[in-house]
């Protein structure tokens, strides 16, 4: 039998892993993957997106942790644990694109760099009909 070389996936299938990429089915492709040899592959674009949703649930939570920090102290509250929380939260969101990076490294998948692009030579193609700009 004829096996995949490399496995791509798609932004929909990150978002249904979560955060941790550690949904069952995901651990059935790694096992599979180890077992057969093949590449679990993911375009830049895809990892661009998936972390950017990552991102703005931090960012949400960062916003929701700052208003009970502030609720608390209106009330004359201590909020130092809150606040230490929404610290330690801010650096996690300063440093989400290498965390993410390395918790692809760690399953295994590999990120796809975009090509290097020279816009004025697509463009002269394109005027010239230059395959595949017929």
């Amino acid at each position: 039998m004829n096996w995949p070389r490399k496995v791509f996936l798609e932004s929909t299938a990150l978002f249904q892993q979560g955060s941790k990429l550690e949904k069952p089915e995901f651990a059935q492709l790694r096992e599979r993957r180890d077992n057969l040899g093949f590449e679990i592959l993911v375009s830049e674009v895809s990892w661009a997106e998936y972390v950017r949703q990552r991102a703005d649930k931090v960012d949400e939570l960062v916003g929701d942790m700052k208003s009970v920090a502030t609720r608390l102290s209106d009330w004359m509250q201590d909020a130092q644990a809150v606040t230490a929380a929404h610290e330690k939260l801010l650096e996690f969101r300063k440093n989400i694109g290498k965390v993410y990076a390395k918790t692809a490294a760690d399953a295994g998948i590999k990120i796809l760099e975009l090509p290097p692009i020279d816009v004025r030579r697509l463009f002269q193609m394109s005027i010239g009909r230059v395959p595949p700009f017929e």
